[in-house]
């Protein structure tokens, strides 16, 4: 058996298209947590498909990255929706980390 292209077996490749985003809503009106911190904003950050597909055959997990004033400001995401909501007053950076499945694939050959 040679090593030539023609000799080895086809790839199969896999494509999927992930659509990262965010939206806030304005509140109709401002809501105070117990600290007195007003929020004005309803928001969230997610990583998704944007035909639907389902990403979760492929995604591990999503790690979003807030800022250092939330509680718990990194949140692990394990299932769809892979998305943080929440609420607040301004605008940051969000980073995020995509985490994908592993899978291998033998092929016996003679």
């Amino acid at each position: 058996m040679g090593d030539k292209k023609s000799d080895l077996p086809p790839k199969s490749i896999l494509e999927t298209i992930f659509e990262f985003g965010h939206k806030a809503v304005l509140k109709d009106k401002p809501s105070k947590d117990s600290s007195g911190q007003i929020f004005t904003h309803d928001w969230e950050v997610y990583v998704k498909n944007p035909k639907g597909d389902h990403i979760e055959n492929f995604v591990e997990k999503v790690v979003f990255h807030l800022h250092p004033s939330f509680d718990e400001p990194v949140r692990k995401v394990t299932k769809p929706p892979f998305k943080v909501s929440e609420q607040g007053y301004g605008g940051f950076t969000i980073n995020f980390e995509i985490f994908f499945r592993v899978s291998y694939v033998v092929l016996f050959m003679s």
